[in-house]
C-alpha cells in the first residue's frame, strides 16, 4: 500500500492518486488531503470500492463510495489512524 497525506490551501488528492497509481500500478494507493479537521481521501486499486466501504464501517460520520477501482471518502481527521489500519488489513 502507498499512503500519502498532505494539507494546504489546494486539494489535488484525486490527481495525485491517479498519478501515483499510474507510476506504481501494483500498489493500492491512498491519498489524504487534510483541511482543518476534515480528511478528503482518494483511493485507487483493485477492489477499491469494497475496501473503502469496509474501512469506513463503524467510523461515525464517514462517507465514501465510487467505482470498482477508484473511490473517495471523507471523515474527521481523528479517525484517520483507524481508517488506515483497516485499509492495511484489508489489502494484505
Amino acid at each position: 500500500m502507498l499512503y500519502f497525506q498532505y494539507g494546504g490551501d489546494l486539494s489535488l488528492s484525486y490527481n495525485i492518486a491517479n498519478q501515483l497509481k499510474y507510476e506504481f500500478p501494483g500498489k493500492f494507493v491512498v491519498v489524504v488531503y487534510v483541511n482543518k479537521d476534515i480528511a478528503n481521501i482518494s483511493i485507487r486499486g483493485d477492489n477499491a470500492r469494497d475496501v473503502t466501504l469496509k474501512a469506513i464501517e463503524g467510523i461515525e460520520g464517514a462517507t465514501g463510495g465510487g467505482h470498482e477501482k477508484a473511490t473517495g471518502a471523507k471523515m474527521n481527521i481523528d479517525d484517520l489512524p483507524k481508517f488506515k489500519a483497516k485499509v492495511e488489513e484489508l489489502v494484505r
